[in-house]
């Protein structure tokens, strides 16, 4: 029987053949499970849509996971594999300039030439001085950015109609963007506390906010925590209240015959009284 694997020619302008697609169905479900992932892809529909994005590329499915990243809810390309797009498409690179301060690259493919830069002033005034990567690599984010602007003006069919994951960096995160590893966890760990099924929360979440807990928004995740908080904290006061009655139950003196007749004796003897 003839066996077929995933091809990586560059697909633009067809449909993915079948055979192809349930290849990456499947396979996203074995790499969502390995812990070994960017922490940008949280289920296996984020993974499915990361190969089908390097399958249009002519990547394999582990360049296309290197590749591409989900910045607020869009697959965007990012790091060196905008420099190996270029070269696969016949662009030579020339960085004329590359400091702490400034960087400048030159792009040609032969038929055309062009030049770009991005300095540290840019990024002041777009606010990404001292953030993160931009504090520990000055040099490294310059040459990404001059980089992104050259392809972004000059041939932009080069990124396959995504956004370059530095260009979204500078925008503000909307407010629907997906949960935090965090906050996966501290869901994790309440329906441990509570003792329930995962399976039954899952159908809960479905509910509330068709999906599973793996694609909740930050929002709605905080007030599943909340919920499952609610039920643990109800949980830990019916036990405590059980508690409480079988302590009572067993400070209770225990009363053998002669004392219980003796009590019921000396009850007479007050009703007699108050007769």
């Amino acid at each position: 029987m003839e066996s077929k694997t995933l091809q990586t020619t560059s697909n633009r302008g067809a449909f993915i053949d079948p055979v192809a697609l349930q290849q990456m169905d499947g396979l996203a479900k074995q790499l969502i499970t390995s812990g070994a992932l960017p922490s940008s892809i949280k289920n296996a529909a984020q993974m499915m849509m990361v190969m089908m994005a390097g399958y249009e590329a002519g990547m394999t499915p582990m360049e296309s996971i290197n590749s591409y990243y989900i910045v607020n809810g869009k697959v965007t390309i990012w790091g060196d594999a905008v420099i190996r797009q270029l070269r696969r498409h016949g662009w030579q690179i020339e960085w004329v300039e590359s400091t702490d301060v400034v960087a400048t690259v030159k792009i040609n493919d032969g038929k055309q030439t062009h030049e770009e830069s991005y300095t540290i002033e840019d990024a002041k005034v777009s606010g990404l001085v001292g953030k993160g990567t931009w504090k520990q690599y000055p040099k490294e984010m310059l040459r990404h950015k001059a980089i992104g602007r050259a392809v972004r003006f000059t041939c932009p069919e080069v990124l396959g109609g995504f956004y370059l994951k530095e260009e979204l960096d500078d925008v503000d995160a909307p407010v629907s963007i997906t949960a935090t590893d965090e906050q996966i966890k501290e869901i994790d760990l309440l329906i441990d506390e509570i003792g329930a099924e995962r399976s039954d929360v899952e159908k809960w979440v479905r509910s509330l906010h068709n999906c599973n807990i793996n694609q909740l928004t930050q929002v709605n995740a905080t007030k599943i925590i909340n919920g499952l908080k609610g039920r643990r904290d109800k949980k830990n006061e019916d036990e405590k209240n059980i508690v409480d009655v079988e302590v009572v139950e067993a400070a209770k003196p225990e009363q053998n015959e002669e004392s219980a007749d003796t009590g019921a004796w000396e009850d007479a003897k007050s009703n007699e009284v108050k007769i």
